[in-house]
């Protein structure tokens, strides 16, 4: 207001310095027309700021569930279908990861305990009844495409998204998408260099950063087919149960800078993803009472917690170091984009890898192309380690790619799973991102 006020008083000391032929005037008009240019840039200088960092409210005290789950590594369900005994076993959801034996060679175990394993988790991938894929897309497009549309329309924005990001950040799943454009992908996934979300960010209600130069790169917004024209870009984490592998956010961009920033434009990103928070739970109990009307699986599986626990357990009893490795496959989204039947070849493929170069260690799934070692009296992690990566980046076939490989060594600030499982993730997040094996000690 006041840009335009010194504006408006530069006009008429103009003309009247025009008029009344008074130099001084001339003097006076200019320097008013300068205090508007510096107002001006100044007030620019404030929207971009705001626009650019995000809304921080309250902290609040962190669970481990919350420190794990900001790691952004989490357990990954099986693909647009799972069983009702695997979802419930999911929740400790986190990567798995290879261990190291002394000079090489793997710890000693007894056999049976290794082929009791091996038992265990082909009787539960083999029991489970899958659920129906279509089925569940339908009923959730049934319910979240009216929900962005409503979004959509309410912030003017260009196109609105639900996007699920699972075990290996920063890779999104298209769970729902409404667009002004047909320049989109409405399933699928995508992967970016950088994540759109941080574990930082994550927490707070909405995020709005520009795109561009400082903010996200307009190549990382995955869901259209070419770059697109958009300035701004706002993210909304979706409140979901702790026991949940998945992550999910809204995402809304505008083809206009400064659209979504302002404060009722957030309040609604916030509202919509509590509703959305809300129908995802109502989807997941549906799906649930289906499942209810099925055979029950012979046999569940275990969460991870369980399992964790029980390695650390024994460790600690007969007083030898432990190490929990987490093995991903680094093709995973390409793998999963070919199906249900690529993705459980490729699992049946490394499992069979792990158990032969790392037996006798207990090998169990962790989640989607994803698998953990206990690796007891691990004295010489780092050669095995090598030799396990080594031997997996040579694989073909399913296992094209390689993988990346975190190891966390038991210790005794590890008071809980959670705690050394939250150590093992980090160190597979710098192994996913530096591309070489990553020990953490």
């Amino acid at each position: 207001m006041l840009r335009v006020l010194f504006s408006v008083l530069a006009v008429v000391a103009a003309v009247l310095a025009t008029v009344m032929d008074i130099v001084w005037l001339y003097a006076v008009a200019a320097g008013l027309l300068l205090v508007a240019a510096v107002l001006l840039v100044m007030a620019m200088r404030k929207r971009r700021r705001e626009s650019s960092e995000p809304y921080v409210p309250a902290q609040r005290d962190e669970t481990p569930e919350d420190e794990l789950k900001s790691l952004g590594i989490m357990d990954i369900r099986p693909r647009e279908a799972s069983s009702k005994k695997e979802a419930a076993g999911s929740d400790d959801p986190a990567p798995a990861d290879t261990e190291t034996a002394p000079n090489g060679a793997p710890p000693q175990k007894p056999a049976s305990a290794s082929s009791e394993n091996h038992r265990r988790e082909t009787a539960a991938a083999s029991s489970e009844k899958p659920r129906p894929t279509q089925t569940t897309r339908s009923r959730r497009d049934d319910v979240m495409v009216p929900l962005l549309t409503s979004l959509r329309h309410a912030l003017g924005a260009h196109t609105v998204c639900l996007l699920r990001q699972d075990d290996m950040a920063p890779q999104y799943h298209i769970e729902a998408l409404v667009s002004g454009t047909t320049e989109v992908q409405t399933r699928g996934s995508f992967r970016t260099n950088t994540p759109l979300l941080t574990p930082t960010r994550a927490e707070r209600p909405v995020t709005v950063r520009h795109v561009g130069d400082g903010g996200i790169a307009a190549a990382h917004l995955g869901y259209y087919h070419a770059r697109p024209a958009v300035r701004e870009v706002a993210l909304a984490p979706v409140p979901r149960p702790a026991d949940d592998p998945a992550t999910y956010f809204l995402v809304a961009d505008a083809e206009a800078p400064e659209h979504l920033g302002p404060a009722h434009a957030r309040q609604l990103l916030t509202q919509f993803a509590r509703t959305a928070g809300a129908l995802l739970s109502g989807a997941t109990e549906a799906e649930d009472q289906m499942d209810d009307q099925g055979e029950a699986p012979a046999t569940s599986v275990r969460p991870r917690r369980e399992i964790i626990a029980e390695e650390m357990a024994k460790a600690r009893e007969a007083d030898v170091p432990l190490a929990l490795a987490l093995v991903y496959l680094n093709e995973a989204a390409v793998v999963a984009d070919r199906g249900e039947g690529a993705v459980a070849a490729a699992e049946r493929d490394l499992a069979a890898e792990l158990r032969q170069i790392a037996q006798p260690c207990r090998v169990e799934r962790f989640g989607e192309l994803t698998y953990g070692i206990f690796y007891q009296e691990a004295t010489d992690v780092e050669p095995w380690t090598q030799r396990i990566q080594q031997h997996l980046d040579a694989a073909g076939g399913s296992l094209e790619g390689g993988v990346s490989i975190g190891v966390a060594l038991l210790q005794a600030r590890h008071t809980s799973p959670n705690a050394f499982r939250t150590d093992a993730t980090e160190a597979l997040r710098e192994a996913y991102e530096s591309g070489a094996s990553i020990i953490l000690e």
